[in-house]
């Protein structure tokens, strides 16, 4: 989670083929901002805060699918 968000929303989550991989999209004040996970434990926390909802949905998908 970004530190200093007064207030995030839980919008949707992603999930890779065998499951090994998922992210879980939020929103704040300050934007969208995107968990990463491999084998449930976080990996990182991607701030997409000057970028659109559907910017943070391909970042999550690319992440599922193993683009990056």
């Amino acid at each position: 989670m970004i530190e200093n968000v007064k207030m995030d929303t839980f919008l949707s989550e992603y999930w890779g083929d065998g499951n090994t991989r998922r992210a879980a999209i939020h929103s704040c004040t300050q934007g969208y901002f995107v968990e990463l996970y491999e084998n449930e434990k976080l990996v990182e926390t991607r701030n997409l805060f000057q970028h659109s909802r559907h910017y943070a949905e391909d970042c999550a998908e690319n992440w599922v699918q193993g683009i990056f």
